[in-house]
């Protein structure tokens, strides 16, 4: 085999070439660089900026939602544990959505009640009565709301009274060293919730017989 002999020309277009396309990919990687900013500094909402109806006409939410449904994420041998914590994962759910329908429907109309009178509650023309009228509906609805709540607090207290029950086979065999502590902590949030209702109402009501 010939030994390789240098060739100055040779090597030089090489290295020519070879910075150009580095340059090139350098160029390329500072554009897209570039571009993914622009975009990114759109879609970022922050308090600083006003929305622009003429550049976004239209306000999209992504929300990923769970497909999966409980009776399939709930699945052992076992077809009597898999019934119990059915239900007590339907409860935890509903006690979750009475909690969060609380805060977003109730708590602020039960602290602005009455704010809007002055001092008109204390006279003839019948505004406090007005107001408390058009208020019925929405009272309805919290009434509504706090019995089920009862009645889900009183259903999960049998569920657990009966469960944790020494002459129950499934808490021999499954639920001795167990402790429900989101059940547990669901129901926390649940007394949470009529604690504040109650405090509203009773705000609402010494502040109006004053």
């Amino acid at each position: 085999m010939d030994d390789y002999t240098f060739d100055e020309f040779n090597e030089g277009t090489e290295r020519i070439a070879g910075e150009l396309v580095i340059a090139k990919l350098t160029e390329f990687v500072t554009k897209h660089g570039t571009q993914l900013n622009d975009i990114e500094c759109e879609l970022e909402e922050t308090l600083a900026e006003v929305w622009d109806a003429n550049r976004d006409p239209i306000s999209l939410q992504a929300k990923a939602t769970e497909q999966t449904t409980l009776v399939d994420l709930i699945k052992t041998d076992n077809q009597i544990l898999n019934k119990v914590m059915l239900v007590f994962t339907n409860n935890c759910l509903e006690i979750k959505l009475l909690v969060e329908k609380a805060k977003t429907r109730f708590y602020a109309p039960l602290k602005m009640y009455g704010s809007t009178l002055g001092g008109a509650a204390t006279g003839d023309d019948g505004a406090a009565q007005v107001e408390f009228g058009k208020s019925l509906p929405l009272l309805a609805e919290l009434s509504n709301l706090i019995r089920r709540g009862y009645s889900l607090v009183k259903n999960i207290v049998h569920q657990m009274a009966s469960l944790y029950n020494s002459n129950q086979p499934l808490y021999v065999t499954s639920f001795k060293n167990v402790h429900l502590e989101s059940v547990l902590e669901h129901l926390g949030d649940l007394f949470v919730m009529f604690i504040t209702c109650d405090d509203l109402i009773e705000r609402t009501v010494r502040g109006s017989s004053l």
